[in-house]
């Protein structure tokens, strides 16, 4: 049985894995990019720490960094999705952090069938 605390734990982390997937299909500026990868580094930290409150941080300073909803005035560069080194390694992170399939899903392909 999980205690209050793990499932808080999972919680989080789950939120900081969605920010994380979200963050790949973004489209932003170069130098926007560059923010994102700082708070990815912050979310790594984090996660490793394991602290429910520093992930929560985290997973705001990544989801601040990314787009915003209103269109400034002025010249904006072209947005552009992530630089491939930025995508990898959010896959990394989202691979190593996420839960392991069960053990019966072993048995299925990637679109549900049996092998």
């Amino acid at each position: 049985m999980s205690t209050p605390d793990e499932i808080v734990r999972r919680a989080v982390v789950a939120e900081a894995e969605e920010a994380l997937r979200r963050a790949t299909s973004w489209q932003l500026p170069v130098q926007r990019w560059v923010r994102v990868d700082a708070a990815v580094t912050e979310l790594v930290t984090a996660l490793e720490s394991g602290d429910p409150d520093a992930i929560r941080a985290a997973t705001a300073h990544l989801e601040l960094a990314g787009p915003i909803r209103v269109a400034r005035l002025g010249h904006e560069p072209p947005p552009q999705s992530a630089p491939a080194p930025i995508r990898d390694r959010i896959v990394r992170i989202v691979d190593r952090t996420a839960p392991s399939k069960p053990a019966e899903d072993d048995d299925q392909d990637d679109t549900g069938g049996r092998r």
